[in-house]
């Protein structure tokens, strides 16, 4: 088995918070949406969470960015 430096497990946890606050705000909407849930999610504790975001607002603006990286990667053109 590999082991993960720690800057890999830190995205690697990164990854996990975003994916799952993106699920929480898209059932939730961001008013209802707690921090819990979206540690929940990412089988996290909320520890975890607030090391990698310090608010929900910081968190829900991450996730914002990297939805519209990842939708304009994806419609980027690509060359002939």
């Amino acid at each position: 088995m590999v082991r993960l430096t720690r800057a890999q497990q830190q995205e690697r946890t990164r990854a996990a918070v975003l994916t799952a606050a993106r699920a929480e705000f898209a059932e939730r909407g961001y008013a209802a949406a707690k921090v819990d849930g979206i540690a929940e999610r990412a089988e996290l504790t909320r520890g975890a969470v607030y090391s990698n975001f310090p608010s929900k607002r910081a968190l829900y603006l991450a996730m914002l960015a990297d939805t519209a990286g990842h939708a304009a990667a994806d419609t980027a053109p690509t060359s002939p």
